[in-house]
């Protein structure tokens, strides 16, 4: 059993620029595991735990009264005192108040049975997963709320005295909801050592995740082609349950040993099947959809002037599609699944001596039924035949494909979450390993791959705000819901070539040692017990994606003006000058050249695509040097210096939220931050 309490709040001098926040995460483990050996052949393996995380966040604005309805932002402080979040291009003011408590439980039945019969080691067994979740979630735009303030003049702050919005939302209530779920797996497997140069291994799981369901069933769905309203009850989910091919997942590996190679020689292959229930975020579940428990506002476009609007009085049971006309609303398709992998690899190891290996490998994945958003309001543009036109492609807009073209709601915005993502990651890999032998162990891996994908990654980094980092955003959506295909590029933490290397090093000095080894205690407190370790680690840029902002230039209301998802036009590939540009205060380095991108022509989507971009590279050396005091024969006092990134060498990055990478901003192409300059560090540890 283990439990920990963290407790994480941030405070700033001036709250009403950001009042901050407290945050608590308790967290518990238990687990009890019982091995029971029948014969010398079979034995039985048991497994009863759980883990329970909770997290529990809320913003430091009370007592900072209604200012924002006193600054002119209409329905600014319906739920929370404070100042809306607004976003001004590369930096932001205010807070949107985000409330969110989660408290996780997972609780885990298991059962394995091994058999050794001759050349035969079985495996089988079974397992259960409850998966639990109560929480908290008004809703991603918090309870102030966000407001991205427009681009249009190519300057944020003078959009802003102007008055003008590109978008944004708030999102009220405190309903606490409760979802859960059970995960079921059934597995057998055989490791058969077919000859002594030769060993197969077969087997095959079948592994099933039941839906979530929302445990008073308040959550609402809606038909994904139709628009009919479907509610929950008698403890169902909305989606169904799939028990299809994938469940079945067979596993099969080879290792042979040719004994022509005189059994220093090893080549392995594999290939084998696995299964994720993913998630989309709390934001994208059906019991936002709870008519009694959430006030939402989606701003699309307007002024500060026109505010959030009031909400929407709560509608009283039984539902109707009238309750939910021009709110934004969430669809799961009843088809989702969850993601399927399959993955294989092919390598060939070496021994050279006792402790020196050489390994080379193909290591390859294929996913599919990979989480994606889908905007379903949006609109399609198409040609004179009606049919979708492809990116810089001048096209008509007609209504939604979608909820019976969205004509009864007429929602702003329909969140909608499905299954048809896909990826594709080939690498080849090579190892070089030093076992311990004479003080020195360590190990240089280079990988040189490609992953492609056609969903950029929900889950992206430096998104809304956050803070910088080697890579692009998050992007919630396809540019075109009707056009998945122009979404494929690379993924968004694509690296190309990667290069990892750590060694450590005893020196061969002091008692014991092959050198000074016949010194008197205090001789041997001064020249032994040292070691040198060092970490290098170093890969090429990631995969940056380009965006437009806010801005729709299709016309078509999808995620590219919700979530600047849409991307501009690219007229051949990007020229990475990496000039340095001093400015008095502010210098930066322009990283790719902005000449080569555009903004897409009225009822056209951009070109470009994902992953076109190539950011900066990473290169970091971390070192430790260790002391060791042996006292008697069981116990020592180890002093050990650390110092990461070593040469201080520059770990370049682009800065938060859309910054560098938002055609139209001024800093569009530039780097002006870095991250993880050198930290020295000491550490005392007496072991006993």
């Amino acid at each position: 059993y283990s439990q920990g309490h963290l407790s994480n709040p941030s405070v700033n001098a001036f709250s009403l620029g950001d009042p901050g926040t407290q945050v608590n995460q308790p967290v518990r483990n238990s687990a009890l595991n019982w091995t029971h050996t029948f014969n010398p052949t079979l034995l039985n393996e048991f497994r009863i735990g759980f883990s329970a995380v909770d997290y529990n966040q809320q913003a430091n604005t009370a007592g900072l009264s209604n200012i924002g309805e006193q600054i002119g932002i209409p329905g600014a402080n319906t739920f929370s005192e404070g100042l809306p979040l607004l976003q001004f291009g590369d930096f932001s003011y205010g807070s949107n108040a985000l409330l969110q408590i989660f408290h996780t439980t997972t609780g885990q039945l298991a059962d394995n049975v091994i058999l050794t019969h001759g050349r035969h080691t079985i495996h089988a067994g079974a397992q259960y997963w409850r998966e639990r979740l109560d929480y908290v979630y008004p809703g991603n735009n918090g309870l102030l709320g966000t407001l991205n303030i427009s681009s249009a003049t190519n300057s944020p702050l003078a959009d802003f005295w102007l008055g003008r919005v590109a978008g944004g939302g708030q999102d009220g209530g405190a309903t606490q909801f409760g979802r859960r779920a059970n995960v079921y797996a059934f597995f057998g497997q055989d490791d058969w050592r077919l000859t002594n140069t030769i060993t197969l291994n077969f087997g095959l799981r079948f592994e099933d995740h039941v839906p979530y369901h929302e445990i008073q069933d308040r959550e609402i769905n809606f038909g994904v082609v139709d628009g009919s309203l479907k509610q929950a009850s008698g403890g169902n989910a909305l989606y169904d349950n799939y028990l299809g091919r994938g469940d079945w997942q067979p596993r099969i590996g080879v290792a042979w040993a040719p004994s022509a190679l005189g059994g220093n020689t090893v080549i392995r292959a594999a290939y084998g099947i696995s299964s994720y229930a993913e998630g989309g975020g709390a934001n994208q579940l059906l019991t936002k959809n709870w008519p009694p428990a959430f006030a939402s506002s989606i701003v699309q476009g307007g002024t500060l002037a026109s505010g959030f609007g009031a909400p929407a009085a709560a509608c009283s049971a039984p539902f109707t599609l009238s309750c939910f006309a021009g709110k934004a609303i969430k669809v799961f398709n009843p088809k989702w699944q969850p993601a399927n992998a399959q993955q294989w690899n092919l390598s060939i190891q070496h021994q050279f001596t006792n402790t020196l290996t050489a390994q080379l490998g193909y290591v390859g994945q294929h996913g599919t039924h990979l989480l994606n958003l889908m905007d379903y309001q949006q609109k399609q543009l198409v040609d004179g035949s009606g049919n979708i036109v492809g990116p810089g492609v001048v096209g008509t807009v007609i209504p939604s494909r979608f909820l019976d073209a969205n004509s009864v709601l007429q929602s702003k915005y329909v969140g909608g979450t499905d299954s048809n993502a896909s990826q594709r990651y080939d690498s080849l890999q090579a190892v070089l390993r030093k076992r311990m032998g004479n003080g020195l162990d360590g190990q240089v891996a280079y990988t040189y791959s490609k992953c492609l994908t056609n969903s950029a990654g929900y889950y992206g980094t430096s998104a809304w705000g956050g803070n910088g980092s080697q890579t692009s955003l998050g992007l919630p959506g396809w540019q075109n819901i009707y056009d998945g295909r122009s979404e494929w590029g690379p993924c968004f933490f694509d690296q190309t070539h990667v290069l990892s290397s750590y060694a450590t090093y005893q020196l061969p000095f002091g008692r014991g040692k092959q050198f000074v080894h016949e010194v008197n205690p205090v001789a041997n407190a001064l020249v032994g017990n040292w070691e040198l370790s060092t970490l290098i680690s170093l890969h090429t840029g990631n995969a940056i994606t380009p965006t437009l902002g806010f801005d729709d230039p299709s016309k078509t209301g999808g995620a590219g003006g919700l979530f600047a998802s849409g991307r501009p036009n690219c007229s051949g590939g990007p020229s990475y000058p990496q000039k340095k540009v001093d400015v008095p205060g502010a210098g930066y380095i322009q990283w790719f050249d902005p000449s080569t991108f555009s903004e897409p022509a009225d009822f056209t989507f951009g070109t470009c695509s994902n992953g076109v971009i190539r950011g900066p590279g990473f290169a970091d050396v971390d070192m430790s040097i260790l002391k060791g005091f042996p006292i008697g024969e069981n116990k020592r006092i180890e002093f050990r210096s650390e110092f990461i990134n070593l040469f201080n060498h520059p770990i370049l990055n682009f800065g938060p939220a859309l910054n560098g990478y938002q055609l139209g901003r001024n800093s569009f192409g530039q780097i002006s931050n870095s991250q993880g300059e050198r930290n020295i560090q000491f550490g005392l540890k007496f072991y006993y």
